[in-house]
Parts: C-alpha cells; sequence; structure tokens
C-alpha cells in the first residue's frame, strides 16, 4: 500500500500544481495510534501530509455537499458509491468533482487494534483482521472514479453477512429482544448522524420541534423511534460503509439494522445501486406501484 500512498501524493500535487482542483480532501495521520483523519490540502506542498493504509476507513464523501467546483476527494469504492447517491439525489454535480480513486484490499477491524503490530496497521491486512463490513464489499475497485491508484483483486462478497447470521439464526422475537437491549444503551448523542454520509437534512427528524416527532427523552421508546426512523431514512440508499457503529460510543449493531432492512427492501422492491439512473426506492414514486409487496409483507409478520 506503500507504493498506493505515493502515488496518491503525486496525483494530489499534480492536481494542486497545475490548478486543476483548488482543493484535495484526504486521509492524514490522526493524533491516536490507528486513527486518521481528513485533510484538507490547497498547496501542492501539503500532499505530503496524505496517507493511504487500512486504517483509512472514514468516508470522505461526508465532506464533498457544498464544496466550491473545482474539488478533488479521495474515495475507496464505498466512498465512491456515496458519492453516487447524492449525486442521484441532486446535492452536488459530477462536474464539480474530481475523484480520486484508491483500489481497497479492505480496511482493518478498529476494535482489534490493540493486538495489532504497526507492520500489521501499515500493509495490506489478512482477511480474518479485516472490519466485517469490508467482508460482504462489492466494490473495493472505486469503478466512475476520474482516476483509479492500486491495484488489488476484485473482492468477491461472503455468501452471508457475518454481521447478520447469527441474529437471523434466532427466533423474530429474540432478533427484537436484541435490538431492544441495543438502544436502551443508546445515548442519542447524534453520532450515527454526523457521521454518515447520507444524513443531510438541515434539521433531523429527531431534532424537530414543530412538529416534534420524536421526545427529548432519552428512554428505550423515543431511542428505538430515533434509530428505526433513521434506519428507514436510510432503507435502500445505505452504503454500508460502517462509519455510524464505528462512531457509536456504546458501539450499538447499526449495521446490522441497515442490513436487514436493506435485505428486506431488495426482497421486496427489488434492488437499488447508486449507478441506477433512478432515484433509491423510498424516494420515488410511480402511478403504477403496486400494493402486492406491501400487502404480503404485513400479512407475513415479522421476520
Amino acid at each position: 500500500m506503500e507504493e498506493t500512498q505515493q502515488q496518491l501524493r503525486e496525483t494530489a500535487k499534480r492536481l494542486l500544481a497545475e490548478g486543476q482542483v483548488n482543493l484535495v480532501i484526504g486521509w492524514r495521520e490522526g493524533t491516536m495510534r490507528g486513527r486518521v483523519q481528513p485533510a484538507f490540502l490547497t498547496q501542492p506542498d501539503e500532499a505530503q501530509q496524505l496517507v493511504w493504509s487500512p486504517l483509512c476507513n472514514l468516508n470522505l464523501a461526508k465532506y464533498v455537499r457544498g464544496l466550491p467546483p473545482r474539488a478533488a476527494v479521495v474515495v475507496k469504492g464505498c466512498d465512491l458509491r456515496a458519492v453516487q447517491v447524492l449525486l442521484r439525489e441532486h446535492q452536488l454535480k459530477r462536474e464539480d468533482l474530481y475523484c480520486i480513486g484508491v483500489a481497497c484490499p479492505g480496511m482493518v477491524d478498529v476494535s482489534r487494534l490493540d493486538e495489532l503490530t504497526d507492520d500489521q496497521l501499515r500493509s495490506q491486512p489478512a482477511d480474518e483482521l479485516l472490519d466485517p463490513h469490508c467482508l460482504m464489499c462489492e466494490a473495493n475497485i472505486p469503478d466512475g472514479a476520474d482516476v483509479i491508484l492500486g491495484e488489488v483483486p476484485r473482492r468477491q462478497p461472503a455468501a452471508q453477512d457475518p454481521t447478520l447470521a447469527p441474529l437471523l439464526a434466532r427466533a423474530p422475537e429474540q432478533r427484537l429482544g436484541h435490538f431492544v437491549q441495543a438502544w436502551e444503551r443508546c445515548l442519542r448523542c447524534s453520532a450515527c448522524i454526523k457521521s454518515c454520509p447520507l444524513c443531510y437534512c438541515t434539521t433531523c427528524f429527531a431534532e424537530q420541534i414543530k412538529p416534534q416527532w420524536v421526545p427529548r427523552r432519552v428512554r428505550i421508546q423515543e431511542n428505538q423511534m430515533f434509530q428505526l426512523g433513521r434506519a428507514m431514512h436510510l432503507a435502500g440508499r445505505c452504503v454500508g460503509c460502517g462509519d455510524c457503529q464505528r462512531a457509536c460510543p456504546v458501539n450499538l449493531p447499526l449495521r446490522a439494522l441497515n442490513a436487514r432492512i436493506a435485505a428486506d427492501i431488495a426482497e421486496l422492491f427489488g434492488r437499488w445501486e447508486p449507478t441506477d439512473e433512478e432515484l433509491p426506492t423510498f424516494l420515488r414514486y410511480e402511478q403504477d406501484d403496486t400494493e402486492a409487496a406491501i400487502e404480503g409483507a404485513v400479512k407475513a409478520g415479522p421476520r
């Protein structure tokens, strides 16, 4: 990955020096071991700050809305998918953004940082060290970027989502209990919202006062409405980057919730891809939409 990192620095330096872009958004070393932070570069010499390693898990698509034209962003496959969703939802213009793609071998599981050596944190991770989100990745090559740096094999996703498998093996009542116990721990800190590149409402429904959808009290009922409401807003749109769960201070199973709803949406309405021309499933309406899928889901009950 060191070779790709050098290519990244050279590319960013060239784009800034030639005036093709005025800003490059990438990753640089963080202040804590095993962490990176966003880098916003405006001068060619600053390109040396950029890093590329199995720790660059932050989805930089979070920062692309509202940028002036001629900005560049470094994207992994999941980052680019988020950019593509934003494009479909008319949140930015493709001609205003230069995407520097990096072929991604997968990011390390940050929950295991204490047991990993510095060499393991810098080199291509073995599958057993990967973040579970990466095992299900279908887009580790950022097809559609303006340039793609590095070479890694195109990943074949695991046959079964390792995050969901233990949950789906339980009875429906046990699954519900699993999430209810999790929501009791929710602090309503909004870290999941602030970290998600697709949560861009000016005022979140959970923060509205008139009308007030979710009371401000931190109780299981309000927590559950907040988490399920947010999950439904992401239904069919979530790109599976896992930033919400990594940001959560109490490690709520947000990835499992999003993945479960995404599977139901795909089964009921068909799978939507960020590269599709139409809007995501819950953001479009067609006069010939049928109620059959919805009626079937209601009759089937909880799964």
